[in-house]
């Protein structure tokens, strides 16, 4: 996004030297017509104008020059942007997202194999409490607590 971002700036600023230069070369060629038409005006004086002219056209012309070769340059930054980078991306961004799915995945099933291996004991447990429970007499329970507490009265 850098790349783009600083050939968008380079393309804004060769725009902005290309319009100055186009209207300073406009306004010299104004001022050479109006001087050429001006027979008040020395020889000198006119081709002092129109030299300037020339030179203000010429720099006018490099400056379109430098703008479309920054144009250039920007669209290719931006295909190569769009085209190439982006993707490239949105592909490790897929490729994380699957690699975080598959791990959820393993978790899963790795909780699964180890509650498979504890429900057997708690199967165990749950077996015995039964029996334990089922043991239970409550006759002779009470009686046990009589004997064991009793006081002699």
């Amino acid at each position: 996004m850098a790349l783009l971002g600083t050939a968008v700036g380079s393309l804004e600023r060769a725009r902005r030297s290309y319009e100055r230069a186009a209207r300073e070369s406009e306004r010299a060629l104004d001022v050479y017509q109006k001087a050429e038409a001006d027979f008040n005006l020395s020889r000198a004086e006119v081709e002092k104008q129109k030299m300037n002219m020339k030179l203000r056209s010429q720099a006018c012309e490099e400056a379109k020059q430098e703008y479309m070769d920054q144009l250039r340059k920007t669209n290719e930054a931006q295909r190569q942007h769009y085209e190439q980078r982006l993707p490239h991306v949105f592909k490790q961004l897929q490729d994380l997202d699957e690699k975080r799915i598959k791990n959820i995945k393993n978790f899963m099933l790795s909780s699964v194999d180890v509650e498979r291996k504890v429900f057997p004991i708690i199967i165990q447990c749950l077996d015995g409490m039964e029996h334990a429970a089922k043991s239970i007499n409550e006759k002779e329970d009470t009686q046990l607590v009589i004997e064991r507490y009793k006081s002699g009265f």
